[in-house]
């Protein structure tokens, strides 16, 4: 049986080049963001290596079981896993998803991570803004002008992921887990972070350069054209730290 695990966390916390690497390797089968919120988007998208994606109104942890958590898998396959984030399936029969995981304690659990949210809420509005996603380490990052944000939608944003990550950390407490941090370990150590990354998952070690680039190439302050305002605004606050 292969060691089942998941991707767990936001957006824009360095998951896509971590599911890039691992897919890369060729002890380990792994699926994107099956439970994001359009099914069209997951049929095109958020499909497993076979190509099932979850429907509408079916049973989340059903389809987990099925296409996912199982044992038909060839015997050099050591894990299996897929990307979830906390703003998925939270409704419906998709939502089943949730305690399926909570209560099957052998499932690990890779914490994706950024310290800073704003930088998270920004790099999302980039993505949203230029329709990029991703690109390659030979693309050049398209770069817009600055653009406001407002303060109480990053308030709630703020108050929404804080709120996520603890929850996170208590439903998953006894759940083999490693937390990967996109500052220290995306950014400034990737390497590094991968060859934990494999061990964590029993993976015999392999070198896999990254498939993917860093996006943004302006700081905050630079990018966004109200940042001095929200940052008096968010003075002596729990997100002051955010603004520094």
């Amino acid at each position: 049986m292969p060691a089942f695990f998941v991707v767990l966390g936001m957006h824009r916390t360095g998951s896509n080049l971590l599911i890039g690497a691992l897919d890369a390797h060729k002890e380990v089968a792994i699926s994107g963001e099956l439970f994001q919120e359009h099914e069209s988007s997951r049929k095109f998208s958020g499909s497993t290596a076979r190509g099932e994606y979850y429907r509408d109104d079916t049973d989340g942890a059903a389809f987990i079981n099925q296409h996912i958590f199982h044992d038909r898998y060839q015997q050099t396959t050591v894990a299996v896993g897929f990307k979830l984030f906390f703003s998925h399936a939270t409704f419906g029969p998709a939502s089943s998803v949730w305690p399926r995981l909570i209560e099957d304690e052998r499932v690990r659990i890779i914490r994706m991570q950024r310290q800073n949210l704003l930088d998270v809420y920004l790099s999302n509005e980039i993505a949203l803004r230029t329709h990029e996603w991703w690109i390659s380490p030979r693309q050049k990052p398209t770069v817009i002008p600055p653009f406001p944000l407002e303060t109480q939608t990053l308030k709630r944003f703020f108050e929404w992921a804080t709120e996520r990550e603890a929850w996170a950390d208590q439903v998953f407490r006894n759940h083999p887990s490693l937390v990967v941090q996109y500052e220290r370990d995306i950014l400034r150590s990737y390497d590094a972070c991968l060859s934990r990354v494999q061990s964590f998952l029993g993976l015999n070690r392999q070198v896999i350069p990254p498939r993917i680039r860093k996006q943004s190439v302006r700081s905050s302050w630079e990018q966004i054209s109200n940042y001095h305002e929200l940052k008096r605004s968010f003075q002596d606050s729990p997100y002051t730290a955010f603004f520094q």
